[in-house]
């Protein structure tokens, strides 16, 4: 059976289209991620993940003395981040989306939205009807991300907004409340989507479910109790990975790996393709290839292939084929030409 045949017979069952992706699993881009998945075969993808810039007007740079030394980028914006050409291209083609964009009142907002916009259009279409889509931000711009992503995915494809609450060193100037939370969005591109509610139940605190009204013994409570629940949409059992000292690489804005382990064990099933097209430090790719995904990255930092090589060497026997590799794309290359 070939691959239409087969594509067929998927879309007759109701089930995720078979397509595999044009690319192997473990490749790390460093390149531009817009040009990277403009060349992606379409609904090829089960889970994306991206923790993109935050339009925090700020730069940032690792620690001199870490392992993520070198890794640098500025979170600035200005109109000239995005050509006039492809600004139109939006407008002419998808003017709910460009009206939701022009709803920000400041160049700076307009000038990221519309960066991030273009980006997400294609992740919308190389995701499999099936997939899945989390994009990670702060308060800064997640109301207008929000919008942007209804305006791509569909209101009725927002499956839940997570708080991701933790506790670290700053201070809010006496004035007000220390802004420790950032925001994850998690869309499903159909009706359809994977949520595996047992790969990420959490205790019950003091070991206890709450089972009044409910008909049970003794056992049963205790059998449901050691189930452990599904979490709510606020996450406060998940420290930043500075706090580990195994973990924490020096990488400015880099993730815990629990964090993302339950976003993949969620959102994923064994040998689905996870994509992080802004991977940073690399902690998705990490974290999938720990539960037995296949994978992928895009940074613009070839600092992010280092951190992929750092943080999985230790997973590779000697004797093994290696299970990732860095792959640039020359900016005159044909994008759909993605093979090694």
């Amino acid at each position: 059976m070939n691959r239409k045949t087969l594509f067929i017979a998927s879309q007759k069952k109701g089930l995720s289209t078979v397509r595999r992706p044009n690319f192997e699993s473990g490749t790390i881009w460093t390149q531009d991620n817009l040009l990277v998945l403009q060349g992606i075969d379409s609904e090829c993808i089960d889970l994306i993940y991206l923790d993109p810039p935050f339009n925090s007007n700020k730069d940032y740079a690792a620690r001199i003395d870490s392992k993520a030394d070198g890794a640098e980028f500025s979170d600035r914006w200005t109109p000239k981040a995005v050509a006039k050409e492809r600004i139109d291209l939006i407008e002419a083609k998808h003017p709910m989306l460009y009206r939701a964009i022009r709803a920000a009142q400041r160049d700076s907002d307009t000038a990221y939205l519309f960066y991030m916009a273009l980006r997400l259009l294609e992740m919308h279409r190389i995701l499999k009807p099936t997939g899945s889509i989390w994009l990670h931000c702060d308060p800064t711009m997640s109301h207008y991300l929000k919008i942007v992503m209804d305006a791509i995915f569909e209101k009725e494809r927002f499956r839940n907004e997570v708080v991701w609450c933790y506790t670290g060193p700053g201070s809010p100037g006496g004035r007000q409340f220390n802004r420790k939370h950032d925001c994850l969005l998690w869309y499903s591109k159909g009706d359809r989507w994977t949520f595996n509610k047992d790969a990420v139940r959490i205790p019950y605190k003091d070991g206890k479910p709450h089972v009044g009204g409910w008909n049970m013994n003794a056992e049963e409570a205790k059998r449901y109790g050691d189930r452990g629940k599904i979490p709510e949409t606020w996450w406060a059992d998940i420290a930043v990975a500075i706090r580990s000292s195994k973990e924490n690489v020096g990488y400015p804005t880099q993730k815990p790996l629990a964090l993302l382990h339950r976003i993949i064990g969620a959102s994923s099933n064994e040998n689905d393709m996870v994509l992080d097209p802004f991977c940073g430090s690399a902690t998705a790719c990490v974290a999938a290839d720990i539960q037995n995904r296949r994978w992928a990255g895009i940074d613009i930092s070839p600092k992010s292939w280092e951190m992929v090589d750092e943080r999985l060497r230790g997973r590779q026997s000697s004797c093994e084929r290696p299970r990732y590799h860095r792959l640039d794309i020359p900016r005159r290359t044909d994008p759909t030409l993605l093979r090694r």
